[in-house]
């Protein structure tokens, strides 16, 4: 009698989650309804230039620029630019890559 063949199931390509970097697209996400301010210079010393809207999607100008414990990210949305913090310290994510 023939012996059945055993042959391996494909297994999917592991996927690469979006980064962070220069040129991306994000979203501003987890603030519960706040919107995400934008400031004139990485750190919590600089001037509020904008407020931008969680669920708003926004291009990454320039950064990471470390300051005040906090990672940050010159930001364009839709007529307003800044510098944002990518999220807290506690590790909440403020930016969440676009594919």
């Amino acid at each position: 009698t023939p012996r059945p063949t055993l042959t391996a199931a494909p297994t999917a390509a592991p996927t690469v989650a979006p980064a962070l970097g220069i040129g991306a697209r994000a979203r501003i996400v987890n603030l519960n309804g706040a919107p995400l301010r934008a400031r004139s210079a990485p750190g919590l010393q600089a001037s509020v230039v904008a407020r931008i809207p969680e669920g708003s999607e926004v291009t990454l100008l320039d950064g990471p620029a470390e300051a005040d414990g906090y990672t940050w990210w010159q930001v364009e949305a839709e007529g307003a630019s800044g510098w944002v913090a990518a999220g807290s310290p506690e590790g909440v994510a403020f930016l969440e890559a676009i594919p």
